[in-house]
């Protein structure tokens, strides 16, 4: 139960981070809720200043967990992606390579059209060039 916690944390530091550009991370000062746990699925919420929603997933292998500010998820997609003894660059490649094939099938864009950045604050921010020059930018939550 304590990793649950600590992901649903996490989580919610990451939205935070995003909006105040604060790195300052205090796990005590975020209080957790669980609203609901079935099967391998919690819901629940992060208060840290304000509520955020968050969506869990455990198994016996792994704990995952997205937050946001709408009292909703209703849209949560999970892929598993097993590195074995893979280096971090190696990872990081693998990880990128599987959005943009997630973001090329789900919103009908060519895949040399998608691209993957960080923003000031390390965020990644997915951002899909267009045939007519424009971009737009999607930040992960």
């Amino acid at each position: 139960m304590v990793w649950l916690l600590w992901s649903m944390k996490e989580s919610a530091y990451k939205v935070s981070v995003r909006e105040t550009g604060n790195r300052m991370f205090a796990p005590q000062k975020l209080a957790c809720h669980i609203n609901l746990f079935r099967d391998e699925m919690v819901e629940g919420v992060v208060f840290y200043k304000k509520a955020y929603s968050t969506k869990s997933v455990i198994t016996s292998q792994y704990i995952t967990s997205v937050a946001s500010h709408t009292s909703i998820l209703t849209y949560f997609h999970q892929e598993v992606i097993r590195f074995g003894s893979a280096t971090h660059q190696h990872q990081s490649a693998m990880v990128r390579e599987k959005i943009r094939q997630y973001a090329t099938h789900h919103l009908v864009t060519p895949e040399d059209h998608i691209s993957i950045s960080k923003e000031s604050n390390g965020a990644p921010e997915l951002i899909i060039n267009h045939d007519l020059g424009g971009t737009k930018s999607i930040p992960s939550a």
